[in-house]
């Protein structure tokens, strides 16, 4: 009985979040800036492969434990006109292979006396992965993008 509850609960799919905020020495602009030069690299920080971009949406491969994963994103970075801020967002629109089902990364770039404060939250649903392979690969990519950003932005 409980084997055919966990395979039950393993194809239902699993959605995973994390969070990290950090500090980097430079001005929102200027990291901003950098990001919309360099959005392949952002990506490449995050274990993520470009393999095409037309307009704003990016088609991605992602190597995972469960094999290659390949979607289709849709960025967008917006300045708030009130206070500076920035807000980057990737957005999942459809799988191209694998059982991804759903991915949000939103990054936020405030400032902070002359400082930004970087605020990540990343969110993924896979279908046939239990959530806690979910969230080490989110945790992965998260940490690999924060000490990208802060040896750039020392």
């Amino acid at each position: 009985m409980t084997a055919i509850v966990l395979i039950i609960a393993a194809s239902l799919g699993s959605t995973a979040r994390v969070s990290d905020s950090f500090t980097v020495r430079a001005p929102v602009n200027q990291i901003a800036n950098w990001m919309i030069d360099n959005q392949d690299q952002v990506a490449a920080s995050m274990k993520c492969r470009v393999i095409a971009r037309k307009g704003n949406r990016v088609h991605v491969s992602k190597d995972t434990a469960k094999g290659t994963f390949e979607f289709i994103l849709i960025e967008q970075i917006v300045q708030d006109r009130r206070n500076g801020d920035v807000r980057y967002t990737t957005d999942f629109e459809k799988s191209v292979r694998g059982p991804m089902t759903g991915n949000r990364v939103e990054v936020w770039l405030r400032n902070v006396n002359g400082k930004t404060l970087v605020t990540v939250d990343a969110t993924a649903s896979v279908t046939g992965i239990p959530r806690l392979q979910v969230q080490i690969g989110l945790n992965v990519a998260n940490r690999g993008f924060r000490n990208f950003m802060e040896r750039r932005f020392r």
